[in-house]
């Protein structure tokens, strides 16, 4: 049979910490776990759930506690390494408004959220390590582009002053300048090209 007794047993037995109360903040039924992470956490004994609630959003480290979470879902890291989670809901019993505070140990999905961050800052990391890496490999390529040119233009040039000088130096032997002058028109005209086009 249920009886109040076992009601309150039951609350008690809870792995997480509950509170009912009225809208004022009065405790209806409060669980011995709800007491003690109250106590621990404000220093003093739980009274009103409202109290509490202000005092978990204005809460400042004492006594080895941390905030590792706060706004509308204060987290708190006792010292003992368990984390512990706040919520309340409104309620509506026999017509009358309440408010239902809970205390859940997060400590499990809290580790695991930790270590998810980690990751995800290793991994953006190496995505800026990545883009670096690309950003050099482009730069590598441009240079590489730009001495080819740079020994095409020289072998280019070099033709046309090869000509030249044979043609200065042989003046009977060749069949004139106009080879030698339209090597060189053919040699300004690719380079005209690749001005023009951006190489």
């Amino acid at each position: 049979e249920i009886t109040p007794g076992s009601i309150r047993e039951a609350l008690d037995n809870l792995p997480s910490g509950i509170c009912f109360s009225v809208a004022s903040g009065i405790p209806l039924l409060t669980n011995r776990r709800m007491y003690g992470l109250a106590e621990a956490l404000c220093g003093h004994r739980f009274r009103n759930a409202q109290e509490l609630w202000r005092e978990l959003a204005d809460f400042s480290p004492r006594n080895g506690i941390e905030c590792v979470q706060s706004g509308s879902l204060p987290a708190f890291r006792l010292p003992n390494g368990s984390v512990w989670q706040f919520t309340r809901a409104e309620l509506t019993i026999a017509g009358e408004p309440c408010m239902q505070t809970t205390a859940t140990d997060i400590t499990r999905l809290y580790s695991l959220s930790q270590e998810l961050a980690g990751r995800n800052a290793a991994l953006h990391a190496q995505h800026k390590r990545l883009k670096r890496l690309l950003a050099q490999i482009v730069r590598i390529k441009r240079e590489e582009e730009i001495l080819a040119s740079k020994v095409k233009l020289h072998d280019e040039l070099g033709r046309c002053v090869l000509a030249g000088r044979r043609f200065l130096l042989h003046k009977g032997a060749c069949e004139g300048i106009e080879p030698v002058l339209a090597l060189w028109r053919e040699t300004v005209e690719k380079l005209e090209g690749s001005l023009v086009d951006g190489d």
